[in-house]
């Protein structure tokens, strides 16, 4: 039996605040014509930075790949991310989902590229995440149905914040009818 597993950082409280309230203020009705479900918003709970994507994993080597993750993670010294804008996504490209976007960061990139040395034996060749270019952290907070309802919203600006990265969880994920459903299976602090 397999699971599908990934690697985040979960959002400071203060931050959580700030991107879950975008829910309401583009609700149908407020920014988006009534009747048009363009846009799918990810659970309050949802909400996180991806570390890096695993993919499905023999559930009997979790454990194993568990204790490979917290190894890079304890190496990982605490540090800041620095949340930047809401745009859209992907960069260059027509518009499928709305992220909260973060400037890049060296201790971030150098966490992925860790985590994926010492948990590549775990996965399966052909789903594993790239990471030649440097990773670009991100919270996707929504995703279009429809790329044209970006011109028909105007995503304003809210005001930009430092968030402590203190740890990272192991989250299975569950696809669902109702959407996605996250469960943590461990949590690593930083050095």
């Amino acid at each position: 039996m397999k699971k599908r597993l990934f690697l985040a950082i979960p959002l400071s409280e203060s931050l959580l605040e700030k991107i879950a309230g975008l829910k309401d203020k583009y609700a149908p009705g407020n920014a988006i014509p009534q009747g048009m479900a363009s846009l799918r918003w990810t659970t309050r709970e949802n909400l996180h930075v991806t570390v890096y994507f695993f993919g499905d994993v023999e559930e009997s080597r979790i454990p194993e790949m568990s204790g490979k993750i917290k190894e890079a993670v304890a190496a990982t010294p605490r540090f800041n991310l620095e949340f930047e804008k809401i745009m859209y996504a992907p960069p260059n490209r027509p518009p499928r989902m709305i992220w909260a976007d973060f400037a890049g960061s060296n201790p971030y990139t150098k966490l992925v590229r860790a985590v994926y040395e010492n948990t590549k034996i775990f996965l399966n060749p052909a789903s594993a995440q790239e990471t030649d270019r440097a990773p670009h952290p991100h919270i996707t907070l929504a995703r279009l149905n429809n790329p044209a309802v970006a011109r028909l919203l105007k995503l304003e600006p809210i005001p930009p914040e430092v968030m402590a990265a203190l740890k990272c969880q192991l989250i299975t994920s569950e696809l669902t009818r109702s959407g996605p459903h996250y469960a943590v299976l461990d949590e690593y602090p930083f050095a």
